[in-house]
């Protein structure tokens, strides 16, 4: 409850539903690494505290912190499709449905911590994902499948922030929409 605390008395101070959940977002991240052999990595509290954990601690921490602000917010099981050694593989995985301003949105806290994690950095390119994006690569278990469909657009990162979310990353690394290259001509010019 003390680290809990910790992340929702900073997430009060911040206004709209949106700018609270991307808070707790960061937060968690920056608090916790993925770790499979982790010690009760299977709980909220391996997130919080422990700050090692794999999807499902990740999953229910971020259900736990964004319900204590009174945000809808359902823990999600299925499976994933991952690379490993170039190889796609499926693997059961979790992660939230949370509703935002009457919408429901997918996000993956587990994906957004570990897809830059060397860099560490946070990726939001599974943070306020519609069904049709999100499920490209998951797909709900049969319990996952009563909850309701995600097909918000209000609270999506490129809605709120203008860019799309595989770009929010740039002004964390000190880039700026100038510095991308969109062909191979750019590339040759630059």
């Amino acid at each position: 409850e003390a680290a809990a605390e910790a992340i929702l008395a900073e997430a009060l101070q911040v206004q709209g539903e949106e700018p609270q959940e991307r808070l707790v977002h960061d937060r968690l991240l920056e608090r916790a690494v993925y770790a499979e052999g982790a010690a009760y990595n299977q709980t909220a509290y391996s997130a919080l505290v422990e700050g090692r954990t794999v999807c499902a601690g990740y999953a229910r921490a971020f259900q736990y912190l964004l319900t204590q602000l009174g945000l809808p917010c359902y823990y999600c099981t299925g499976t994933a499709v991952n690379s490993r050694n170039g190889e796609s593989v499926t693997e059961s995985h979790a992660w939230n449905i949370v509703m935002l301003d009457g919408e429901y949105y997918n996000v993956d806290p587990t994906w957004n911590d570990t897809v830059l994690e060397e860099l560490g950095v946070i990726y939001y390119g599974y943070y306020n994902q519609a069904d049709d994006e999100f499920l490209k690569d998951h797909a709900r278990s049969e319990s996952g499948g009563q909850l309701p469909p995600c097909q918000g657009e209000r609270c999506t990162f490129q809605a709120v922030y203008g860019v799309p979310a595989q770009l929010g990353i740039m002004d964390a690394l000190g880039m700026d929409e100038g510095d991308v290259l969109y062909s191979l001509e750019d590339y040759n010019q630059r």
